[in-house]
């Protein structure tokens, strides 16, 4: 039971870490967007 807790864990930590680095991305490209369209 332990270890498959653990995994669970495991799983939704990437899972998490996935979203939040997706979420970082989506805001320099709106970042780099917005410096582009300054720029035009």
């Amino acid at each position: 039971m332990k270890i498959t807790r653990t995994n669970e864990t495991c799983v939704h930590f990437k899972m998490e870490r996935f979203v939040h680095a997706r979420w970082v991305i989506l805001d320099k490209v709106d970042l780099i967007l917005d410096s582009y369209h300054e720029a035009s």
